[in-house]
């Protein structure tokens, strides 16, 4: 009598997706990015800044930005923190990605900002950024 061979085991793929919540960090990052979220609300600055993340392909930047945007809508409420997400991936000139960009920040502003005042800079922003941003493509 002849048994059935064992079917081969299917390869297991990685999902290179990242990671939106703490609770799923599987790599030890979240003290942190806690401690970052909690020197971002902390900062006492008159102006705004940009914060730069360098590492190399696949070592969790994109996993390490949504867990701190996640941590800050769970527990945070801040409303000085503004995070305006944006994949300059998408488009397909330099124009095109100025002016998505301008955009976006406008909207996001205008939509996380809790005064009609602050929506109306944010709108001004937007526009005048638009502006600008039509004659550095002339450039």
């Amino acid at each position: 009598m002849a048994t059935d061979p064992v079917p081969p085991t299917p390869p297991s793929f990685f999902l290179d997706r990242p990671k939106h919540n703490l609770k799923d960090d599987a790599l030890g990052r979240k003290g942190f990015v806690r401690s970052f979220w909690k020197a971002l609300r902390s900062h006492e600055a008159s102006e705004s800044f940009v914060i730069g993340v360098q590492a190399p392909w696949g070592d969790g930047k994109t996993t390490f930005k949504e867990m701190v945007i996640q941590l800050e809508a769970d527990e945070g409420k801040n409303e000085k923190l503004v995070f305006v997400r944006f994949n300059p991936w998408e488009w397909a000139g330099q124009n095109q990605v100025a002016d998505a960009f301008y955009k976006e920040l406008g909207s996001q502003l205008s939509i996380q900002t809790k005064s009609t005042h602050g929506a109306m800079r944010a709108k001004w922003l937007q526009v005048n950024l638009l502006r600008l941003g039509g004659g550095l493509g002339m450039l």
